[in-house]
């Protein structure tokens, strides 16, 4: 159960006290699979923390039915939906969101979405129907400044269009009463906007772009849309902490979906704790900074 990186170093201290391998591993299981804590237990600190940075968290107890992932996905925004925010919300999702059976079923509910298109997917512009690659090798780009990328800094430009789908929806999911997959459906016009961000260094090399299809209105500018999947990039910073940077998730041993859980809401805790501190003022917090360090 000793976890084999030696930055994992939560599930050592826990066990630290221990004299033999045996008894670590039965101290680490106890307290992997303690169901006297229950999830919400475990998430309460970083529900406050999140609740006094101003985030919301739909995380219940309970488990919905068995879904596809696009699915359960688009059952989790109408949840979010129904949450009294006071906000007009607009859910950023990536490239598995390109769906236009689901693209279609968020619209029809005046859901609004950002989602990164996948480039060989088609469209019709200019009266042609083309690969949104295509669409966007063709776009003006206009210098929008500057962003992090990888520790660097790196010039951001951005071009946009509006674009028409009209592919047909082939649903992965099956018919409760036939257990068949679901017929294809016909494809009926979805004008979107398409937003392509191009990134290259202080050099001019290409590094990167990223093709946003979206339904938000043009009071939106397409530099604001831009940043908003700009800083979705922190999400994926820290599943690489979780993975391969820190936690080493991929090795740990736990078997059961409980436990799993248990461990990464945990984990969490720390990323959760170590960001605070990183922003936090004061002497104290500080210090404990530079033992962080």
């Amino acid at each position: 159960m000793t976890p084999p990186a030696p930055l994992a170093s939560a599930v050592k201290d826990l066990a630290c006290a221990q004299k033999t391998t045996f008894a670590t591993t039965q101290a680490v299981w106890r307290f992997f699979n303690n169901e006297r804590i229950s999830f919400s237990q475990l998430n309460e600190p970083i529900i406050s923390l999140a609740l006094w940075a101003g985030c919301r968290s739909t995380l219940t107890e309970g488990l919905s039915e068995s879904l596809t992932h696009i699915d359960a996905l688009t059952a989790d925004i109408a949840r979010v939906e129904s949450l009294d925010t006071g906000k007009k919300l607009v859910h950023l999702i990536d490239r598995e969101g390109d769906s236009i059976g689901h693209m279609h079923t968020l619209s029809s509910q005046g859901i609004c979405w950002l989602i990164r298109g996948k480039e060989g997917h088609r469209a019709e512009w200019g009266g042609d129907t083309r690969k949104i690659g295509e669409i966007a090798d063709d776009l003006p780009f206009i210098a929008n400044g500057q962003v992090g990328w990888k520790g660097k800094k790196v010039n951001m430009e951005i071009g946009e269009t509006s674009v028409i789908i009209t592919r047909t929806a082939k649903a992965k999911r099956k018919d409760k009463n036939t257990g068949r997959r679901v017929k294809v459906q016909p494809g009926v016009a979805l004008t979107l906007r398409l937003v392509v961000v191009r990134l290259t260094d202080t050099h001019g090399k290409f590094i990167g772009r990223w093709t946003l299809l979206t339904n938000v209105s043009n009071e939106i500018t397409s530099a604001e849309v831009a940043r908003w999947y700009y800083w979705c990039w922190g999400i994926e910073s820290f599943f690489k902490l979780l993975k391969g940077a820190g936690h080493d998730v991929e090795k740990w041993l736990q078997r059961s979906a409980g436990a799993l859980l248990r461990r990464l809401l945990i984990a969490s805790m720390a990323c959760v704790l170590v960001w605070w501190l990183q922003r936090a003022e004061g002497d104290d917090n500080a210090a404990a900074r530079q033992f962080d360090v």
